[in-house]
């Protein structure tokens, strides 16, 4: 039996992250949309069904933690993956990173986050 494949949305200001992510995801079956900040997604999600967001938490406009909170609100069991270059991380931020799937460092092996999204792809699918 195939594995699933899931619609996702990429958000982050880098366009070099983005169509990384987009590609490893798609070459896995992946239908992929990417948007530049947390603005722009949010608009983008409002008007199309995803399956899962990977979002960075430092962005021009609306942030990656305010993009979260917003998602969450619209979808409360919505999938969301945070990535961040930063390690300073303040306790505000921890409590809304609590509330993502998952929260992961850039640089990043493609390995790894190839696992760590199929895992929170499946645990979401046993929900």
């Amino acid at each position: 039996m195939p594995d699933p494949t899931y619609k996702v949305l990429i958000v982050d200001d880098d366009p070099l992250i983005r169509r990384l992510i987009s590609t490893i995801l798609s070459l896995k079956g992946h239908q992929c949309e990417e948007a530049n900040d947390g603005i722009e997604a949010l608009e983008t999600f409002t008007k199309n069904p995803f399956d899962a967001v990977i979002t960075d938490i430092r962005m021009p406009g609306m942030d990656g933690m305010a993009l979260t909170r917003e998602l969450l609100k619209l979808r409360p069991t919505l999938p969301i993956i945070v990535m961040t270059a930063y390690h300073d991380i303040s306790d505000d931020e921890r409590a809304i990173l609590a509330q993502a799937s998952d929260v992961f460092n850039k640089p990043f092996s493609l390995k790894d986050f190839l696992t760590r999204f199929t895992k929170m792809m499946l645990n979401h699918r046993k929900l």
